[in-house]
Order: C-alpha cells, then structure tokens, then sequence
C-alpha cells in the first residue's frame, strides 16, 4: 500500500504546482507563443545584361579563338541567350542519300524568361536552302537537318517547372518546327536545351552536284506557349 501511495503522489507533482495563491497547471505557466511576419514583393527584371550560359563549352573558332560566337548578347526580360552554328564537314555524294553528324563542339539553345509573369514561351526553328560558296544559284536537293530533343537544363536553385525540348526534322526552306517550350507558369528563368553535337544529323539526297554549301538556321521566340 505504502508503494502505492508513493506513486501516486509522484504523478500528481508532475502535474501541478504549488504557489502562494493555491495550486495551478503547468501549462499556465509556460510561455506564449507569438507570430511575426515576413513580407517580400518580387518584380520581373528589364535584363540590362546577358545572362550567363548554362552550358559553358567553348567552340574552336579559327578567327576568334577562345570566342563563343554562339552567344546572341541579347538584353531584355526574354531572351534568346545561345545558338549554335553547325558544322558537318566534308561529305562524299554516293548513290543514296548521305547522313552524317555534326562535328561542332555544341549545339544547345538557351532562353531566358525574366518576366516573372509565368506567360510561358515557345521557340521554333527553320532552315533555309544550303546554296554554294561560289554559285548563290546552286542548291542542295533532298537536304534536312534532324534535331534530338535535347536535355533541359537550368540554373542552381531554380525552383521553376522546366521547359520542355522536343526533336525536329527541318527541311530546307520548309516549315519551321517548335524545338523548345514552357507552358503556363514554367521555363522561368535561364533554360538550356543541351544537345550532343553527334546527334545532330544532315541528311543529303544524291545526285548533287559538289560545292561549299552553307544555309541559315533561323530561331524565333514567341512570348506564349505554341
């Protein structure tokens, strides 16, 4: 009886204490809890600067080396930060259409949304005919750049959805192709759609005649999903 009682009372000054006005409970006695606040107004950006690249490799450039002459400099809240100039070297005409790859040391595109109004965005890509160093007036015949879609890429600490890249067959002087988007609310902030230069691919149709042949890649960025 006497362990009893020992218990008990044990359990019972656990429970109350004693002061000069009579017995209280504990949790009268601790301390109150208050809330502060914390208040922060975010704001698009003007983009006076470029932003950096995400994918820093640097192409060989024989008359600037060490110059990345894919970067655009462009400045403004969307933006156009990186496209490559494709390079596939020298190709043999056989009997059936020649594919071969990029040779380039890049081939990402870059965006950069600094809106802060989550309108989402979209860039396409065209490809104009490849005419000849010598003779404007000789074209390529059966000619087309495949893109991959490629990997997004973005930032450390960017806490956007992130934008979506998707594979393209871009014939000359055809239809221009989406290869990079960001739907409502994503692609906020400097996105990267790296690309293996290998997977690049020109196909070439025979029966050309030989040349130097160049064309112009053509990228626009709408300011809304597509």
């Amino acid at each position: 009886m006497k362990l009893t009682k020992t218990l008990a009372v044990t359990g019972l000054a656990t429970a109350l204490m004693i002061t000069g006005s009579g017995i209280v409970s504990a949790d009268e006695t601790a301390p109150k809890a208050e809330t502060g606040s914390a208040s922060v107004i975010l704001s698009g950006s003007n983009g006076e600067t470029p932003p950096e690249i995400i994918d820093p490799t640097l192409p060989v450039d024989p008359e600037n080396p060490g110059v990345d002459p894919g970067e655009t400099g462009q400045t403004g809240p969307l933006t156009i930060d990186y496209v490559p100039h494709f390079d596939f070297g020298s190709v043999e005409i056989g009997e059936k259409p020649t594919v071969t790859a990029a040779t380039n040391a890049k081939a990402s595109v870059q965006i950069s949304d600094r809106r802060a109004s989550g309108e989402g965005w979209s860039l396409t890509a065209s490809l104009s005919e490849f005419t000849d160093a010598e003779d404007k007036t000789q074209e390529l015949k059966g000619v087309s750049i495949t893109l991959p879609a490629g990997k997004a890429a973005t930032t450390e600490g960017n806490v956007s959805p992130e934008a979506v890249t998707l594979a393209a067959d871009l014939k000359a002087n055809g239809e221009s192709a989406t290869i990079f988007k960001a739907d409502e609310n994503a692609g906020l902030g400097s996105w990267a759609n790296v690309i293996t230069p290998g997977d690049v691919k020109l196909s070439v149709g025979s029966g050309n005649l030989a040349g130097d042949y160049s064309a112009t890649m053509t990228y626009t960025l709408a300011n809304a999903p597509k």
